[in-house]
């Protein structure tokens, strides 16, 4: 029996020795493979850093850029409210001078309903071109404000990396139409509606082909301004058709002012409010 004792006492140190050190070799490889992943999990987190910084460069570097668009933008509307108002005090005089020679004109005419019908018609025409040019002028202010909420969703697609490239083209043909709708709108106020009245057997002739004129002009101005509105619209739908623009897909989106667009044109807005 005490032989027995004396054979199992060794074998089972023998047994615990082998048990503890597995033990102990396990924790060993376990802390050994700990350390060898940090370094991989370090780089990994780096990478991430890195990236949320590129992509908040991003940001920083479109709302830049857009407050330089809106910036520039209200310098140009400011230079052609400025223009509008010094061609309207140029034309003040114009069109004194042309009532005051359409008046000795209208003493060809013997009629005095004829004359003051006449008279009437020149009037209200002038009146009409300048309430036309004004609401025409509001229309394209309008659809400027609403392409800066347009670009400015854009810059937000941007930031979280979607392909926005086929937008560019359509942005540069609406921001043309537009500036070549205030051109239109400027050349129009300038016009002033005149006519001298030869005689009686004529006068009828020469009221329809004075309305005519007018009608034609400030059609071919509203056309002008109209392309300007199917440029815009064509941005917008184009840009609609980009998905996940309002989706966060990170923590850079998530921080980021999701009212950024509505923003920007309320801005403008406000300053023209102030100035007006």
């Amino acid at each position: 029996m005490i032989k027995n004792i004396k054979f199992i006492v060794p074998f089972i140190i023998i047994i615990l020795s082998i048990t503890i050190g597995s033990v102990v070799y396990a924790k060993e490889s376990a802390k050994e493979s700990r350390r060898e992943q940090a370094p991989m999990f370090a780089n990994e987190n780096g990478i991430k850093n890195e990236i949320r910084g590129e992509v908040k460069v991003k940001i920083e570097n479109n709302k830049t850029d857009l407050n330089k668009t809106i910036a520039d933008i209200k310098i140009k509307r400011e230079e052609f409210k400025l223009k509008i108002e010094t061609i309207k005090e140029e034309t003040k005089a114009e069109i004194t001078t042309m009532k005051n020679n359409f008046k000795v004109s209208l003493d060809k005419i013997k009629n005095q309903t004829k004359r003051t019908s006449t008279e009437k018609i020149v009037n209200t025409i002038q009146e009409l071109n300048t309430k036309w040019t004004n609401n025409l002028s509001d229309k394209i202010t309008q659809i400027e404000n609403v392409l800066i909420s347009v670009k400015s969703r854009i810059a937000k697609a941007e930031d979280k990396g979607l392909d926005v490239s086929s937008l560019a083209e359509k942005v540069t043909r609406a921001e043309n139409a537009i500036s070549i709708a205030r051109e239109s709108i400027l050349a129009q106020t300038k016009k002033v509606y005149e006519v001298t009245v030869t005689d009686e057997t004529t006068l009828k002739t020469q009221m329809k082909d004075l309305r005519d004129t007018f009608s034609k002009d400030i059609k071919a101005v509203g056309g002008i301004v109209k392309s300007a509105h199917v440029a815009l619209r064509d941005t917008a739908t184009a840009l609609a058709q980009i998905p996940k623009i309002d989706e966060a897909s990170n923590d850079v989106d998530k921080a980021s002012d999701n009212n950024d667009d509505k923003k920007t044109s309320d801005e403008v807005e406000d300053n023209d409010t102030n100035n007006n």
